[in-house]
């Protein structure tokens, strides 16, 4: 449905449990944790109704509770591992139409590509609508976009698939099931066309070289944009040879 009762909601997906680089949702950018920063660059999109974090009901995750307080969005604890049920959950908890998923190690979201995203969606139907360069070979910057689930869609992938790791990674439900589902993507703009740009975090090194980007870009725009990292990084980060490393 999108018509104007269809509620759109972007869900944040954070733990404190990541294996490669624990705590990180709480690493300091900037001088705020890694995942307010996801949270404050992805709620300047307009299309969303309500930005909800998304964290597993665990004591080990508390610290994040602080996250959405500091940011003012709402707060939804569910399983830890079975991140497939605590997204259909939490679209159960805030009567969702529309999932856009964010996942709160990737800090520079873009908010108009989430826009772009949600009204392709929108446009097109689909059951799953992503703006991340894997599988579709997109051409956005890895980290800047999202995906958009209809719930619907979403909830029946909850019933249906059972292997861990559709639990963990709830794509993959429906890029393993390409039969049954409709995907697909925005175009993006020639101009932010940089597939190589790796802008998500998972280890130690990556988050360094984000550290930098934030300590060059944050203070003197808070809202530094696509194009200001583009530049940043083909400048400053050593241009594509740092996309391998």
């Amino acid at each position: 449905m999108s018509g104007p009762a269809a509620r759109i909601g972007c869900v944040f997906q954070a733990r404190m449990s990541s294996v490669r680089l624990p705590g990180k949702s709480m690493m300091p950018l900037a001088g705020a944790p890694l995942a307010a920063r996801v949270v404050e660059r992805a709620s300047r999109a307009t299309r969303p109704d309500v930005f909800i974090l998304a964290i597993p009901d665990i004591d080990a995750d508390d610290p994040l509770v602080e996250v959405a307080r500091a940011t003012g969005v709402e707060l939804f604890r569910g399983p830890e591992a079975d991140v497939l049920a605590r997204f259909s959950m939490a679209a159960v908890a805030f009567e969702l139409d529309y999932v856009v998923r964010i996942p709160a190690d990737n800090p520079c979201p873009e908010p108009w590509v989430i826009d772009l995203t949600i009204d392709h969606h929108l446009r097109t139907g689909n059951d799953l609508t992503t703006s991340y360069p894997d599988v579709l070979n997109t051409g956005f910057p890895d980290g800047i976009g999202c995906e958009v689930y209809r719930a619907d869609a979403l909830h029946e992938a909850a019933r249906a698939y059972t292997a861990p790791r559709h639990r963990e990674h709830p794509h993959t439900c429906f890029y393993d099931h390409a039969e049954r589902y409709r995907i697909g993507s925005p175009t993006c703009p020639e101009r932010v066309r940089r597939p190589d740009i790796v802008l998500d975090v998972n280890t130690a090194a990556e988050f360094d070289r984000i550290s930098r980007l934030y300590d060059d870009l944050y203070p003197r725009n808070a809202a530094f944009g696509i194009d200001d990292v583009i530049e940043w990084w083909d400048t400053r980060a050593g241009g594509k040879a740092a996309a391998k490393g």
